[in-house]
């Protein structure tokens, strides 16, 4: 009896075992198959820790340094712990980038980009940071600092590279780019002051004329808080009164008659004096504050002209910023309207920057303004990238001779050649000239001969409030 209940146990205990053995191989595949689950999250979760961390400090189009690595960099060069050399900090901009990417494209421009990078390490060493502050921003930290030649020659030779054609898709691209470099230490005790002082370097540069690469200089620094002066003061001249328009006569060349003035902005400063119209009329464009007085001066030409009666016509300069500006056709037809001046009285001039974008919007623009049987002069001819497609697509009205012809007039052999074919090209396309800048008798003579239709110039008369050519202006009609 006890032998078959011994059997049946040995049976139960050996399928108790196979279901306990099976149990724990189950439940250590498992545990290996949990294991390994969290090893891979574990990864996941470390490659995706690396990849936040590179991007938080790279720029993921161009693989540079990004704004935030480069500050990182530069405050551990000010920090108590640091010991080597100071680096040198060099801002780069590309000069011609936005025409191209606006032009091409943004895939183009970011090949362009990605090409700036690849030229920019090619010229660095291993241990200097290279970074992209966004747009076409660059910066190089240079780790040795301690050579100023050596870091100039550097900051010369990027913008050499950079501004050698690049080639995207078959074109022929040129960019160019300007620097500026400042060294720790010497030039700037923290990171705030070496970005300021790398900034006003490359301000300098583009101010110089762009192509090349500016040392940090102290005087950068007083130049830099008087136009920042200047920028607040100018935003209270309008309401001060502090501006004037000052009027220089345009008069026919065969007969003297005064015809037309050109409407020119002075700034008379309270505690400064007379500020030239150089110093504040690029602060203006630059702050966008010449919209508000380039409104003015229209307005104020248009009520000062139609005060005097007679057929005198005045011209006002624009600003590519004004022409860019919606409210410019408001603006013109607003002045002609409350002045009651004849449209055809009023004239703008514009220079070829202006149509060096030869984009669709300026040239809405001014057939508007055409449109409204307001003249149109291009100033300053021949001086910038003279193109003939600007005479024939832009609906301009007058070419303004520039003063560098004129002065040249009977010193210069090419001088009257140059002058003549203007005219005569003007005239053919059915517009008349002025030729600026006129100073003797003798140029006047030889620009009457030459047909140019009408002079202006110092010899002619000096820019005056309106008031101090009141009487002149009659004499000059009567006569």
């Amino acid at each position: 009896m006890i032998e078959p209940m011994l059997t049946g146990a040995e049976a139960r205990s050996r399928n108790i075992l196979i279901v306990v053995s099976l149990s724990g191989l189950f439940g250590c595949a498992l545990l290996i198959g949990f294991m390994m689950l969290v090893e891979r999250h574990s990864a996941d979760r470390a490659e995706a820790d690396r990849r936040t961390y590179y991007m938080a400090a790279h720029d993921m189009l161009t693989g540079l340094g990004n704004r935030s690595q480069l500050q990182q960099a530069v405050d551990a060069v000010f920090s108590p712990d640091h010991i080597g050399p100071r680096p040198a900090l060099i801002l780069i901009d590309l000069d011609k980038f936005k025409p191209i990417n606006d032009t091409f494209g943004h895939a183009v421009g970011d090949r362009i980009l990605t090409l700036v990078a690849g030229r920019m390490r090619a010229l660095c060493a291993r241990e200097d940071l290279v970074a992209r502050l966004g747009g076409d921003e660059f910066a190089v930290l240079v780790a040795d600092g301690q050579s100023v030649e050596r870091i100039e020659t550097l900051a010369n030779r990027l913008c050499h590279v950079l501004s050698e054609p690049f080639d995207v898709d078959g074109h022929k691209l040129g960019i160019g780019a300007s620097a500026g470099v400042a060294f720790a230490g010497g030039d700037a005790g923290n990171t705030t002051d070496l970005m300021v002082a790398a900034d006003l370097a490359l301000y300098a540069a583009k101010a110089a004329g762009r192509g090349c690469a500016h040392l940090y200089r102290p005087e950068l620094m007083a130049a830099a808080l008087k136009r920042r002066r200047l920028e607040a003061d100018l935003r209270e001249a309008l309401k001060k009164g502090e501006l004037e328009l000052y009027y220089q006569p345009i008069v026919r060349a065969d007969t003297g008659d005064v015809t037309r003035m050109e409407a020119l902005m002075r700034w008379r400063h309270a505690e400064l004096g007379f500020i030239s119209p150089a110093d504040f009329i690029p602060l203006a464009e630059e702050t966008g504050q010449i919209v508000a007085l380039g409104a003015w001066a229209i307005q104020t030409a248009c009520a000062d002209i139609a005060s005097l009666g007679g057929d005198v016509s005045v011209a006002v300069n624009l600003s590519p910023v004004q022409i860019r500006h919606e409210s410019l056709i408001g603006t013109i037809r607003a002045a002609l309207a409350e002045s009651a001046l004849a449209p055809h009285r009023f004239e703008v001039e514009i220079t070829e920057g202006v149509l060096l974008e030869n984009d669709r919007q300026t040239l809405e623009v001014l057939h508007t303004i055409r449109s409204l049987g307001v003249g149109i002069a291009l100033d300053d001819f021949g001086t910038g990238y003279s193109c003939l497609s600007y005479l024939q697509h832009y609906p301009i009205t007058c070419i303004k001779v520039d003063r560098s012809f004129v002065s040249t007039l009977g010193q210069e052999k090419g001088a009257r050649p140059i002058i003549s074919t203007v005219v005569a090209l003007a005239h053919n396309l059915g517009m008349f000239t002025v030729a600026e800048g006129v100073e003797t008798d003798a140029q006047l003579r030889e620009l009457t001969e030459l047909g140019c239709d009408e002079v202006q110039g110092f010899y002619l008369g000096k820019p005056k409030p309106l008031a101090e050519l009141r009487p002149t202006l009659k004499v000059s009609q009567s006569a």
